[in-house]
């Protein structure tokens, strides 16, 4: 859940290839980015749907934009990722084991082409992230194409994610139980079209296709049955395809307010179905600051898999009591502030080349997130931009 919600939530941990080049200015620019979260709930998939899902993240990474000529772009993001957790620790019986913390680190390398008298840019990217009990690796690509009048661009990003689990079954099982293989593959192609409407609005469409094969079932959540003392490990098919589609509305109020609006439908062959809309502002307060509220509301409907605690069919082939499988409905705030002075907050020199280093920006983000099922969130994160010259 923690890594759902900073991914898709608050971009910290973004896996994609496509530089932003609405930032390429020709300087090599430096993010800082730094997010905390803390959740709590009462619904843990390690105990089998009950039990606290206490946890606690603070994620640290560094995206640098490096310009190597006048129409290439190297783009090196990393990251490392702290978090103790409450819930993992029960996958042994006694508490505060090792598995009651655990340290996640990426790294991705994207390199871009936009030729400036071509109306194409085109990249690749690799990375790899690794943890205490999976190695993943990938391998992006990405390509974009305008019209001939610039008011819309084609997108396509192919991406292979390779993944290894290191196996801890829950300590009970351990020497009874197995699983038919260590590896889960993803293969996505995501399709965006962004178009501009008029002066005002821009409208993006975007479908994200993906392919999941391997051991796609978490091997320490744990599942009971009634009438049976010993749980089982939960259990999926061995592959899984996800379709979501989305549709993103920005509308320019004035120079001082643009709207936003997002909305998104998925459906995988799990039978898990979403509705997710968003709504939020930018508002510019000034020249240098801007405060951007936003509102997420999130509705599911159960995969046919989940059931809670002691619920399940005794003859089920397929069983999970993960509540991030069930029904509930979501809701999310959010509210961030960025500062930027047209001549950046601050500059000075160094090196024996005397070269300009400019801190050209300051984020910060707070959010909460409540879900129907008592789950509770809390977010914090900020973010230091550069430029060197």
């Amino acid at each position: 859940m923690i890594f759902l919600l900073m991914s898709s939530g608050w971009g910290l941990c973004a896996q994609s290839s496509s530089v932003d080049t609405s930032a390429w200015r020709g300087e090599t620019q430096e993010d800082f980015l730094f997010h905390y979260y803390d959740q709590d709930g009462i619904h843990s998939a390690v105990t089998g749907g009950v039990g606290t899902e206490e946890l606690s993240a603070y994620d640290s990474q560094v995206q640098v934009y490096i310009p190597m000529d006048s129409v290439s772009q190297l783009h090196i993001r990393g990251g490392v990722n702290y978090y103790s957790s409450a819930s993992t620790d029960r996958i042994d019986t006694k508490i505060s084991s090792a598995s009651s913390s655990d340290v996640q680190t990426q790294l991705y390398i994207d390199w871009e082409e936009a030729p400036s008298d071509q109306r194409v840019r085109y990249g690749l990217g690799v990375g790899g992230a690794t943890e205490s009990d999976y190695l993943s690796g990938s391998i992006s690509g990405f390509l974009a194409w305008r019209s001939r009048d610039r008011s819309r661009e084609y997108q396509i990003q192919p991406q292979l994610f390779f993944d290894r689990w290191q196996l801890f079954f829950p300590d009970e099982l351990r020497g009874s139980v197995s699983v038919d293989t260590d590896q889960r593959n993803a293969y996505n192609l995501g399709l965006t079209l962004h178009q501009i409407i008029g002066p005002r609005l821009q409208l993006s469409l975007s479908s994200d296709l993906s392919l999941q094969q391997g051991l796609l079932s978490t091997p320490f959540h744990r599942v009971y049955f009634p009438g049976e003392e010993l749980p089982r490990l939960e259990r999926f098919p061995n592959w899984r395809f996800r379709l979501p589609l989305g549709g993103r509305l920005h509308y320019y109020w004035g120079d001082f307010l643009i709207g936003r609006l997002f909305y998104r439908y998925y459906w995988d062959t799990f039978d898990l179905q979403s509705h997710t809309i968003q709504l939020g502002l930018a508002i510019k307060i000034g020249a240098s600051l801007t405060l951007s509220p936003t509102y997420r509301f999130h509705h599911q409907l159960a995969s046919r898999y989940f059931a809670p605690f002691r619920d399940q069919s005794p003859d089920a082939q397929y069983y999970t009591s993960d509540y991030d499988l069930a029904t509930f409905d979501s809701q999310q705030w959010t509210l961030g502030i960025q500062y930027s002075p047209l001549y950046g907050i601050g500059r000075w020199r160094y090196g024996k080349h005397q070269r300009l280093q400019v801190l050209k920006s300051w984020t910060f983000r707070i959010g909460t997130y409540r879900r129907s099922d008592g789950l509770t969130a809390f977010m914090l994160s900020t973010g230091l931009g550069f430029s060197l010259y």
